[in-house]
């Protein structure tokens, strides 16, 4: 696994974590199932895509290079 491929996801796993670590620990006011369920979408939709974007990318780079 080519050394920025390796970064990219460390940070990205790194960048999960502490999000999850927030959402359980840092206390706040109870939302509504809509609210609840409109935030899952968003956050869930939001890390498929950089997911995505960092393979496309990182595999971009690896096939451009001879």
């Amino acid at each position: 696994m080519p050394a920025i491929r390796k970064g990219a996801v460390i940070t990205f796993g790194v960048a999960l974590v502490v999000i999850q670590i927030g959402d359980t620990y840092v206390p706040r006011n109870p939302l509504t199932d809509k609210a609840t369920a409109m935030g899952v979408w968003v956050f869930y939709t939001l890390f498929v895509v950089v997911a995505f974007l960092i393979e496309k990318i990182l595999s971009r780079r690896q096939t451009d290079t001879p």
